[in-house]
């Protein structure tokens, strides 16, 4: 793997968490992360189908996709030193309830659809999301 592919990840704060936004990119900040690019975003519907592709087909799908479509979301491109599993643990299990104390979604997050943040699962993702909202090659 190129070393930068491992040094950056995609990082996303849902809708209805952009409230919480500052004090959530200072936790990232706080945990070394730089902020390489930021955007705020209103994904369409087919946009949010296209991003989450992989998810067809689950039970979640539509509503997990109607719910990234459904206002803004703020998205950033980070940089670390293994920025992909670093951000994971920052972020903690997908479902908040089940997250360690102190993570992201542990603090922040409602349920398994509304966790406050999505993070790329691994550095293969973390490039094809990186250019889906930033058009760039990592």
């Amino acid at each position: 793997m190129e070393e930068n592919l491992k040094n950056k990840t995609l990082a996303i704060i849902k809708p209805g968490f952009l409230y919480d936004g500052f004090y959530i990119q200072k936790i990232i900040r706080d945990n070394g992360f730089k902020i390489v690019f930021e955007s705020n975003v209103r994904l369409t519907k087919e946009e949010a189908c296209k991003f989450y592709s992989e998810h067809q087909g689950q039970h979640y799908f539509d509503k997990l996709t109607d719910y990234m479509s459904s206002d803004d979301i703020l998205v950033m491109m980070l940089e670390k030193d293994n920025a992909v599993e670093d951000f994971k643990d920052l972020l903690g299990a997908t479902d908040p309830k089940k997250a360690a104390e102190g993570t992201i979604r542990r603090r922040y997050g409602i349920d398994i659809i509304r966790n406050v943040c999505h993070g790329s699962k691994n550095s293969k993702n973390a490039e094809k999301e990186c250019k889906f909202f930033f058009g760039l090659e990592l």
